[in-house]
């Protein structure tokens, strides 16, 4: 990674509470029985939630910071199964076109990207991420793949990222291949080389991460 990089992360994992509260909402658990508890409580310790139950069963939690709840809905963080970290810095480029056109506006810019900025597009991904109550993240492919896990990991959230590989393209996508610079992370490979690069981004992940929040 680019050594600059270290100077502008900022990892949010060493600057949580130790022990909080969320109280008096309704929380939504989607545990196996499903249940809905109204002037209900969360108690978080560390990066754990330790209970979840009435308000009135946790007040003798001792926390280190309390939030009221009052008046919303407390649910569990979201999943969200398909996003490209890459395009938070692409954003006004590519909206409501058709296929080749998004093509032709994004091939050089993800020939051009270099892993600095996939850092701090992935990054800003994140931010936005936490704002919006997302907590899981789901990349499906595109290039310095190793960056977007590393901001992944630094943010405090969870993702699974993939290495971008195809054996085979569908006629629009060829055509529109054809017609365009393609960059180096979408050429064309075989299944073998595919599996072959997946696992070795799947190696470089359980090198680097280990506390099973980060998937590679």
């Amino acid at each position: 990674m680019a050594p600059t990089r270290r100077k502008i992360r900022y990892n949010m994992v060493n600057r949580r509470m130790n022990r909080l509260l969320v109280r008096n909402g309704l929380i939504i658990t989607m545990d196996p029985s499903r249940r809905i508890i109204t002037d209900g409580a969360v108690a978080i310790e560390g990066s754990k939630i330790v209970a979840v139950d009435k308000a009135s069963k946790l007040a003798a939690f001792g926390a280190d910071k309390v939030i009221d709840a009052k008046g919303n809905v407390v649910v569990p963080g979201f999943v969200d199964t398909h996003h490209h970290h890459r395009e938070s810095l692409a954003r006004g480029m590519a909206d409501d076109v058709s296929l080749p056109v998004l093509c032709e506006r994004l091939y050089p810019f993800d020939a051009a990207i270099s892993e600095q900025d996939m850092y701090l597009s992935a990054m800003l991904s994140c931010i936005e991420h936490i704002r919006l109550g997302t907590t899981c993240s789901l990349d499906p492919g595109g290039p310095h793949m190793d960056a977007v896990g590393q901001a992944i990991a630094d943010s405090g959230l969870r993702g699974m990222i993939s290495y971008f590989g195809a054996d085979f393209f569908t006629k629009d996508i060829k055509e529109s291949q054809d017609a365009r610079a393609v960059p180096e992370y979408m050429a064309r490979r075989s299944t073998e080389e595919v599996l072959a690069e997946e696992e070795r981004l799947f190696r470089r992940g359980q090198a680097r991460f280990s506390d099973d929040r980060v998937h590679e």
